[in-house]
């Protein structure tokens, strides 16, 4: 989640930043800097804007466990999938 989504999300509730800052637990000012772009948007509170303003969870941060899938060849894949219907 960037600044312009969380201004975007606060301007659709109606909200002007004094309250978007009370609901989220931030300082006005703190706010106002993260909706300009002048500081990163922490993942805990992209986690509750997404609560508070009632967003999709496609605006959390992508999981950060090192959990990738890597690319199978298609040997490989074929062999995935015939164990799984089995």
């Amino acid at each position: 989640m960037d600044g312009q989504q969380l201004l975007s999300a606060r301007k659709q509730k109606g909200w002007n930043q004094e309250r978007g800052a009370l609901k989220l637990g931030v300082s006005q000012p703190y706010l106002s800097l993260l909706e300009r772009g002048a500081r990163r948007v922490p993942e805990y509170l992209a986690v509750k804007a997404v609560q508070i303003y009632g967003l999709s969870e496609a605006f959390l941060p992508l999981d950060k466990t090192g959990s990738q899938v890597s690319p199978a060849d298609e040997s490989t894949l074929a062999a995935s999938l015939v164990e799984s219907s089995s």
